[in-house]
C-alpha cells in the first residue's frame, strides 16, 4: 500500500455538498490554488465554477443516471486538465 508523499499540483478542484432548504442538495465546484505546489500545504480558495442542484434524495440515493455521472466526472477531468495546462490566471 502506498503512502501519501505529500506532493500537490498549484491548480485543483474542490467538490462539495450544501443541503438546501428545499429538499435539494447543491454540488459546488470551486478552483482552488497552492502557490507551494510540491508540498501539502492549505489550498486557497480562487472562484466558484459551477454548481448543479438535485434531488436529495435521488442524489444520496444514488440515483442520479449513469449519463449524469459521467457528464459530472468528465467535467472534473476537462477542468483539471485545463487548469494543468494553462494554470490559474489571477486577476
Amino acid at each position: 500500500m502506498e503512502t501519501d508523499d505529500g506532493i500537490r499540483g498549484k491548480e485543483g478542484i474542490l467538490l462539495s455538498l450544501l443541503d438546501l432548504e428545499s429538499g435539494m442538495v447543491r454540488v459546488i465546484m470551486d478552483d482552488v490554488s497552492n502557490e507551494a505546489g510540491s508540498v501539502k500545504k492549505p489550498w486557497n480558495h480562487e472562484v466558484v465554477v459551477t454548481w448543479k442542484d438535485y434531488k436529495k434524495e435521488e442524489f444520496t440515493g444514488h440515483n442520479i443516471s449513469e449519463k449524469e455521472l459521467a457528464d459530472l466526472g468528465a467535467y472534473v477531468v476537462a477542468r483539471l486538465t485545463a487548469l494543468s495546462k494553462h494554470g490559474y490566471k489571477r486577476q
